[in-house]
């Protein structure tokens, strides 16, 4: 049976390692694990795994994003030992890391693989001389504080795109609550409606009949 496991990535500090256990080669689903991040347009992402040894098995790594676009940023088949990626976002997104894991044709029993990812991302995955303008030569400490700067810079606008995600959330919330609230006061006036229009049919059909 296959299954799907989502891990928040939001500051990752350490390795993530799990045990992914191979799918049949029969079966359709692939056992996966994904794990995912919020991460901002534009920003760079810097990915490290590793894929313990294991027979009779494929494992297979797919990066990409919940965006519109479905924006697909590595593909790597039949992993094997340690791989990395890297690549600049190109929206505002989960960021999604799937490690997939079959077993070879033919092949019965349990067999399972040891996966350890590393995620980078904005000035975390950035390089040390990245944080040094054109012909300057920062000190170790002085670079630790243009680090802590861009990091300062990025959490100011992670926090921004928050609110104007909530904003726009509560926007069409009140929207969708208004249309209810009018859609209620019209059902309102259509039963209303009908109920004299049924008193009054009903008053009329008794005086032809003269029962009243």
């Amino acid at each position: 049976m296959s299954y799907l496991l989502h891990f928040c990535l939001l500051g990752l500090a350490s390795a993530v390692s799990f045990d992914l256990i191979a799918a049949p080669f029969h079966e359709k689903g692939q056992n996966e694990v994904c794990l995912s991040q919020l991460i901002l347009e534009e920003e760079h992402v810097k990915g490290t795994y590793s894929v313990a040894d294991g027979e009779k098995q494929v494992v297979s790594v797919d990066v990409f994003d919940n965006s519109e676009a479905e924006n697909t940023y590595y593909t790597r088949n039949d992993v094997k030992g340690e791989g990395k990626f890297s690549f600049t976002t190109h929206a505002s997104a989960e960021v999604i890391i799937c490690f997939k894991n079959a077993l070879d044709e033919g092949v019965k029993g349990v067999f399972k693989r040891r996966v350890t990812l590393w995620l980078d991302s904005g000035a975390e995955a950035a390089d040390p001389e990245e944080f040094e303008n054109k012909n300057e030569h920062l000190k170790p400490i002085e670079k630790k504080l243009r680090k802590l700067e861009y990091v300062a810079d990025e959490t100011v606008g992670d926090i921004e795109y928050l609110i104007e995600r909530e904003a726009g959330l509560r926007s069409t919330n009140e929207s969708a609550n208004e249309r209810v609230r009018n859609f209620a006061f019209l059902s309102m006036f259509v039963l209303v409606g009908v109920g004299v229009w049924q008193i009054w049919y009903l008053r009329e059909y008794f005086k032809a009949k003269k029962l009243i």
